[in-house]
């Protein structure tokens, strides 16, 4: 889904409330910035899905400069990441990978485990972006060779795009699609791809292709 904003912007004065002192509270100045939905299109069938009854405005209140067009713009790309950041919280967390339930003697262990974790979550993240926005794409820009053979194997079907491959990843755990959800999200992936990587083990190491 494509959506097309206008634009606007200028500055604002947020004023203490009356009953404050004016000399101990003084008036900040902020940048706001208003972007209205005015066209919304399906980027895969071209399909117009604007509705000017529940078209939608936002408002962004921040410190960062509007001096000119490309701020506004970045304010709003800013904004615009938030839906990402939030998918990335809920995959390591309740979403997949539960890191809020890890228990470490010291610090210096957390640290290492958020990282590693971080890498895996932003991956499956990554994965289920790649399938919604096309699923037709090869499986390569996923899976590597050896992978998508496995895949192949296990599922017994030829497999060129990504979302037969992540289809035939999810079918290990009882994965079924349908017309809501046709494809996993991040908590049924993380489980299919942990037994994927023990499979993958297993196979490269009877076929002598595992790394000694």
């Amino acid at each position: 889904m494509e959506l097309t904003l206008s634009l606007r912007a200028g500055a604002v004065n947020v004023y203490p409330e009356k009953d404050l002192s004016p000399s101990k509270h003084k008036t900040q100045g902020l940048s706001l910035v208003v972007a209205q939905e005015i066209s919304c299109v399906d980027t895969q069938t071209q399909e117009n899905l604007f509705c000017p009854k529940e078209a939608a405005t936002w408002y962004f209140l921040t410190s960062l400069p509007i001096d000119n067009p490309e701020q506004v713009i970045r304010v709003t790309r800013f904004y615009a990441l938030r839906w990402q950041v939030e998918r990335f919280y809920y995959t390591l967390n309740s979403g997949a990978l539960q890191v809020e339930k890890l228990q470490f003697d010291d610090i210096h262990t957390l640290v290492n485990a958020l990282a590693f974790y971080s890498v895996v979550g932003w991956q499956l993240l990554a994965l289920t972006h790649a399938i919604r926005k096309n699923s037709d794409q090869s499986a390569q820009t996923v899976f590597d060779e050896s992978e998508v053979m496995l895949l192949q194997k296990v599922s017994s079907k030829k497999i060129v795009s990504i979302g037969e491959a992540v289809l035939a990843l999810a079918k290990l755990i009882g994965f079924a699609p349908s017309k809501k959800p046709p494809f996993p999200g991040v908590k049924v992936l993380a489980t299919a791809l942990e037994r994927f990587f023990f499979m993958k083990l297993g196979y490269l190491g009877s076929n002598g292709l595992a790394s000694p």
